[in-house]
């Protein structure tokens, strides 16, 4: 009988390096399913960084969204976003990835800059898009997750964008509630200029001067982003 014999060094520090290089192995499962478990080069001290874990959830809902859609909705379905597309408004959002370069040749039109993305997104498939969101939402670029905590707020006001006028909703959590009034309030300071801001969903998240505006979060931070057709869910004292 010929027993196996046990690795050597070599092969354990092989085994090791792999393991330190493939960040998402332990993430996908049996058939290639995606799962948010930390992969075990996390294990091996690979940093993460404020709302990383929350960016990745977020991600992953959005992703399967998109996925869910008909194709005709894919296409040509209204979002919150005027003149957009929910395709359209998926390209903006790997525009977090990829459209770096465009929105630093736009010289600060950022709204230049979004409709470049955008453009280049409907040079592309239907399929193509959704298997770029596929890594988008997978393996997030170092550069996205270091500034997670503000693409938190962007991503869930985003697929707001896309839910509500097909009538759909999606469970946001409290850390993404908190992100998407935090990025609403920078995009929306005419707003929230004079108006106390109260969310009925996170106790003590109340903030700015004036008069008051409550209700759910993710509806505030649609109000105060400028989004159209949102005060009937808000009340005004």
């Amino acid at each position: 009988m010929v027993r196996a014999r046990p690795p050597t060094d070599t092969v354990r520090r092989r085994r090791r390096v792999r393991s330190r290089r493939d960040l998402g192995s332990e993430a996908v499962g049996r058939r290639g399913r995606w799962s948010p478990t930390p992969s075990r080069a996390y294990a091996h001290g690979v940093p993460t960084f404020p709302a990383e874990s929350e960016l990745r959830r977020e991600r992953l809902s959005v992703l399967e969204t998109f996925r869910s859609l008909r194709p005709d909705e894919f296409e040509s379905a209204p979002t919150l976003c005027p003149g957009w597309a929910p395709r359209d408004v998926l390209s903006h959002l790997l525009g977090q990835e990829g459209g770096r370069l465009l929105y630093a040749t736009s010289f600060g039109r950022f709204s230049n800059g979004n409709e470049r993305i955008v453009d280049r997104g409907r040079a592309r498939g239907r399929g193509e898009l959704l298997a770029r969101a596929a890594l988008w939402a997978r393996f997030p670029s170092v550069s996205s997750r270091v500034a997670a905590y503000g693409l938190l707020g962007e991503t869930a006001i985003h697929h707001q964008d896309v839910l509500r006028p097909l009538g759909r909703r999606s469970d946001i959590s409290d850390a993404a509630k908190r992100a998407m009034l935090r990025t609403a309030a920078v995009l929306g300071p005419g707003r929230l200029l004079g108006s106390r801001v109260v969310p009925s969903d996170l106790p003590g998240g109340a903030f700015g001067v004036g008069r008051r505006v409550a209700g759910p979060s993710d509806a505030l931070a649609l109000w105060l982003s400028g989004r159209a057709d949102i005060e009937d869910e808000l009340e005004f004292a």
